[in-house]
């Protein structure tokens, strides 16, 4: 009788062990390679082409502004409208795109004459960047040239109240970034805010952006410099405005001082700040008045007749 045989019972032998520490570790290794890592190559892959987007974007506006310094607008203004359709789709994340390429578009603007878009696209740049300068006070420099460009598009528009806004705030800005060593940036600011409450007939905030102006024009300018000499014919102007005649005759006298050295470089100053001196001198019923007018009048007619071909 055949006897039943039985299977052989399947040992798990050390070879076994090998096999499967393979497959776990070879096959299985290549398998968490391919749903592990690779979403990590790919986050990678997308992170360099976001990256190298964004260069090629930045590269697109200073082509632009290549375009706008040629003259080019037409060229500037079609890149620039791509380039901000892209800041806005595509890197929400990265304001200063949209701020720089904004910034560009203002200048255009002014060039071709379209005050009302300069002026917005200036604004959006301001306020872009003032966003960015929270987060970075790096980018402080780009709302400065963003605040500097409405400034020049705000003259154009002889929008006094629109100036003064910046002035101050640039104004600020320096205070801030000089400490206790203020810069000519900070002294050419406090005479334009001047200047600009001086067009706006308030001579009280004009005088007191001067006379600090003038404490910081002093140590940073040589005495019979054309800015110093400037600054105290416009100073006489508030002042005489003021009803302040003393004081007035006081800073046009420094003026004269510095033009006189000047000669004759600096004839058309001399003849404005002698035209304003005399009627000071008028008001105060100076004997010098009527031969100070008088060689004004000399000054201007030598002028005019050196200007005739």
């Amino acid at each position: 009788m055949e006897e039943n045989k039985l299977e052989s019972p399947h040992f798990f032998t050390a070879i076994d062990a090998v096999m499967v520490l393979f497959l776990v570790l070879g096959v299985g290794g290549y398998f968490i390679h391919q749903f592990v890592a690779s979403p990590s190559s790919e986050i990678t892959t997308i992170e360099q082409e976001y990256e190298d987007a964004s260069v090629q974007l930045s590269n697109d506006i200073y082509d632009a502004e290549q375009l706008f310094e040629g003259k080019n607008y037409v060229a500037a203004r079609q890149l620039l409208a791509e380039t901000l359709t892209k800041a806005r789709a595509d890197f929400v994340n990265e304001p200063d795109l949209e701020g720089r390429t904004l910034l560009v578009l203002s200048e255009v603007a002014l060039a071709e004459g379209d005050l009302p878009l300069a002026t917005d696209w200036a604004s959006k740049a301001v306020t872009l960047f003032e966003q960015v300068s929270e987060v970075d006070s790096n980018e402080l420099w780009r709302l400065e040239s963003a605040r500097q460009q409405r400034i020049l598009v705000s003259l154009a528009r002889n929008d006094h109240d629109a100036l003064i806004v910046d002035y101050q705030a640039l104004t600020d800005f320096y205070r801030k970034q000089d400490g206790d060593q203020p810069s000519k940036n900070l002294a050419t600011n406090l005479q334009s805010l001047a200047l600009e409450y001086l067009a706006l007939d308030d001579y009280t905030q004009a005088e007191s952006h001067y006379l600090e102006t003038l404490v910081i024009a002093q140590k940073l300018w040589e005495p019979d410099s054309v800015t110093l000499a400037v600054m105290a014919n416009d100073l006489g102007v508030i002042y005489k405005n003021l009803n302040k005649l003393s004081e007035a005759k006081t800073a046009y006298e420094q003026s004269l001082a510095t033009w006189e050295k000047l000669q004759p470089a600096e004839k058309n100053n001399l003849a404005t700040t002698l035209e304003n001196y005399a009627f000071v001198l008028n008001e105060l019923n100076d004997p010098a008045t009527a031969a100070t007018y008088d060689r004004a009048q000399t000054l201007k007619k030598e002028i005019a007749d050196e200007a005739q071909p």
